[in-house]
């Protein structure tokens, strides 16, 4: 009788011992709530956001694996609140869930408080607006400096340079900064004052002719002209600050798990791993 009774208990226990594990497939390499994402899809992702990632080591391409996965997560959080279909562009999903929870639009306050506690930010050294003419030609360059210095146009001034030598160039360069310049302009252009041309500077690759435009004084940059700038840095901390929480939200949501076995790099990324396979 006791040998009957125990029989059903064996039969139970042989039966759980040879239940196969939901093991996944050999070319699935996570686990996004319980749905399998597969190696094809992230060699995908590499195509579209780095070239297919052939030449990259194992660290750059367990961050980009993490993005990858951090992009399904946000695929399937986008899904599940109902403001993407489920075969919309990841881009789509991704830009629809960070506009459901409104516009990303700075206070006036916002802004004034910003530009207050980075005043130091908006702080403009002096700068030159600045015209340069490039000759291979040394008698170019000294004729088109005496024009220059005499008040001919720029433009006339780098026309008959070009009759010249045609391979003579020249430009605006706009607002630089005397500090960003090598430091042989830099000299030349030291003591010039608005409207003054510099002397011929000689390179190796041939001879320079500068003119300043306008020297433009150090300044604090108004609030105002600084406003449309800050509010684009604000909407950007905005935008960071919510995709964390998005993607905390769908972590908690989704659990992740990574088979990095089925990854063809050394994986060193933040989600956790599994080996089933051994």
């Amino acid at each position: 009788m006791r040998s009957r009774r125990a029989l059903p208990l064996l039969v139970l226990l042989l039966g759980a011992c040879g239940a196969p594990r939901d093991l996944p497939e050999p070319d699935v390499v996570a686990r996004i709530g319980g749905e399998d994402v597969r190696r094809g899809e992230f060699e995908t992702y590499l195509v579209r956001n780095a070239g297919g990632g052939e030449t990259l080591a194992s660290e750059p391409l367990s961050v980009l694996f993490d993005r990858f996965v951090e992009e399904r997560l946000l695929c399937r959080l986008a899904g599940q609140r109902g403001v993407a279909a489920r075969d919309d562009p990841p881009r789509r999903a991704v830009d629809a869930l960070l506009a459901a929870d409104g516009p990303l639009e700075p206070t006036a306050e916002e802004i004034a408080a910003f530009y207050r506690e980075h005043r130091t930010a908006f702080e403009q050294p002096e700068r030159v607006r600045l015209r340069q003419l490039l000759t291979g030609d040394r008698r170019v360059a000294e004729r088109a400096r005496r024009e220059l210095a005499a008040g001919s146009p720029f433009d006339a001034v780098l026309k008959r340079a070009r009759q010249a030598d045609p391979a003579a160039d020249g430009r605006d360069e706009g607002e630089l900064l005397l500090a960003d310049l090598p430091p042989l302009f830099a000299g030349a252009l030291a003591r010039l004052g608005s409207g003054e041309t510099s002397a011929v500077v000689e390179v190796e690759y041939g001879f320079h002719v500068f003119q300043v435009a306008e020297r433009l004084p150090a300044r604090l940059i108004p609030e105002a002209e600084a406003a449309p700038q800050v509010r684009r840095e604000l909407a950007r901390r905005q935008a960071d600050a919510r995709m964390q929480a998005l993607l905390a939200a769908a972590e908690r949501a989704f659990a992740v798990t990574v088979y990095d076995r089925s990854l063809p790099f050394i994986y060193s990324g933040r989600f956790p791993v599994a080996r089933p396979y051994g």
